[in-house]
């Protein structure tokens, strides 16, 4: 997955938090590395045994990672 030519990510200057779980079948966690590209102030934190919604799927997880 690219994100080139999406420049409104590539403005933002504020810190972000990319969260993703590792058995997301609807994204792959592949694709983490390209918001890491596009996003010039984030952080990754991928969650093991999680699926494409870390939040309710495990919310303690992901309210640590906030």
């Amino acid at each position: 997955m690219s994100l080139e030519g999406t420049g409104t990510l590539t403005t933002l200057n504020q810190p972000a938090l990319i969260l993703w779980g590792r058995e997301d079948r609807l994204l792959g966690v592949d694709n983490v590395e390209a918001f890491l590209e596009a996003l010039p102030r984030a952080r990754a934190v991928i969650l093991d045994g999680i699926g494409h919604v870390p939040m309710a799927e495990a919310p303690t997880k992901s309210a640590d990672a906030f």
